[in-house]
């Protein structure tokens, strides 16, 4: 009875031992998106970013990641925390746009989604989760909630809006209490690195207060920089070095929580970054065809481009009338050769392909160097400078980054290759032990059944 006994222990011993070193011990993972990520930010020592290159060096590293198309923030985002392409999840753009009216407007409620989210699969398992300025979650199931939103009213204080939208309600003032100290309409801004600073200063506290099982945050600031003065300048490597203090405070956070061994770490981007010298606005050859109607019966539109920068989306009122399609198509290919070089046609088929928006007849993928505006009264075609994104995910420059990190993730020596921004969600979902059915993308193989220490 006693050997019996014996072998019993030892073998739910070997068992609670082999339990430790998997997934089932994983009870919290935190999100980090840097916007604009680019893998040479943590592969090459040389960029000011220490604390995400520890954890490359330390943990499994993407050489890059092929992004959503367009390669734009808030479809990007949305296509992270649910694993699906645009064409699902309903967010195409980073604006919503009204061909009536010729106007837009952002993305920013998440009753805009049309597919189900990580939010919703933690909510199934009883779990909870934070964000910290992800876009289009203003009324997400989160139970702790800073959405990035904004109103018309005061675009430049976002705590406005924030204190409609956080969740639960007057979270904002507890974490001005304890996290930041009282916020003015400067400290959560656009024009001020401050901002990453206060939304890690938040996510911090809420972690080792409230020990969230899914904790996501957006930091912006590398996005501004290289929209500003492209791919490498003072101006990207002193934000660079202020983000990733950010992210160095959020571990530091995770071990004074005292979930360092339960947690799983994931530094992320949305998209890469191209620098330009010229732009093109093809709205204004519609214009030439009579296509755009007029201030006076602004319905009278036939045809309109939707620019996501890097590339620009053909709607038609009438997405049948090929006779018209077929004469933009040729008035595109007679533009001037320093034009028509500028840019490539997609055709609706390869729309599908890419998972993007169903309504729209064809894209013109921006080729390196060249962006799309929207407007129809400037110049077709004049130069330009900064970095944009928005493009076709086929090259790589536009490319983003992923890390997996934490105490029990395997090292990799090198860098993994074949990554999706699509297949972040799985990967949670595995980590987390969620529901694991509804995603277009999927665990890479270089991950599967290979991410923890033996």
């Amino acid at each position: 009875m006693k050997k019996n006994l014996i072998i019993t222990l030892c073998c739910f011993w070997a068992l609670s031992s082999s339990h430790a070193q998997n997934n089932n011990e994983i009870n919290h993972v935190v999100l980090i998106s840097i916007d604009g990520l680019r893998p040479e930010f943590y592969l090459d020592e040389t960029w000011p970013a220490p604390n995400i290159q520890h954890l490359a060096k330390h943990g499994i590293a993407a050489s890059g990641v092929n992004g959503v198309f367009p390669t734009a923030t808030y479809a990007s985002h949305t296509s992270i925390i649910s694993g699906q392409l645009p064409v699902n999840h309903g967010i195409f753009y980073n604006m919503d746009l009204d061909l009536q009216n010729y106007s837009s407007k952002w993305f920013m409620e998440y009753k805009d989604v049309k597919t189900k989210t990580l939010w919703e699969k933690i909510k199934e398992k009883n779990m909870t989760s934070a964000a910290f300025s992800w876009p289009v979650t203003a009324g997400a199931p989160i139970d702790y909630n800073i959405p990035e939103v904004w109103t018309s009213e005061a675009p430049s204080d976002r705590t406005v809006a924030i204190r409609k939208w956080d969740n639960p309600a007057n979270l904002l003032e507890e974490l001005e209490e304890y996290a930041t100290g009282k916020l003015e309409g400067d400290d959560i801004s656009l024009s001020y690195r401050v901002m990453d600073q206060n939304h890690s200063r938040m996510m911090g506290y809420v972690i080792r207060k409230y020990k969230p099982n899914l904790s996501t945050i957006h930091l912006v600031h590398t996005d501004g920089a290289q929209h500003k003065k492209g791919r490498d300048s003072e101006l990207i490597r002193q934000t660079l070095a202020s983000v990733d203090q950010a992210v160095g405070h959020i571990i530091e956070s995770i071990d004074r929580a005292g979930i360092a061994d339960q947690t799983v770490v994931m530094v992320i981007g949305d998209h890469g970054f191209v620098d330009i010298h010229h732009l093109i606005q093809p709205n204004v050859l519609l214009a030439e065809m009579g296509l755009l109607g007029n201030e006076i019966n602004r319905n009278d539109w036939k045809g309109f481009f939707q620019s996501s920068s890097g590339s620009t989306f053909l709607h038609l009122k009438d997405k049948n009338d090929t006779r018209l399609l077929n004469q933009i198509i040729s008035s595109l290919d007679k533009l001037p050769k320093e034009i028509r070089a500028g840019f490539e046609i997609l055709d609706k088929e390869q729309l599908k392909q890419a998972g993007a928006h169903p309504d729209a007849v064809l894209a013109l993928a921006a080729n390196e160097g060249y962006k799309f505006g929207a407007s129809w009264t400037e110049e077709l075609f004049s130069e330009s400078s900064g970095g944009i994104h928005g493009n076709y995910p086929n090259f790589k420059n536009i490319q983003t980054g992923m890390i997996i990190y934490g105490k029990q993730i395997k090292a990799f020596e090198t860098p993994v290759d074949n990554v999706n921004l699509i297949d972040f969600a799985p990967i949670i979902a595995d980590l987390l032990q969620l529901d694991s059915s509804g995603f277009d993308g999927a665990i890479p193989p270089v991950l599967k059944n290979n991410l923890f220490k033996d």
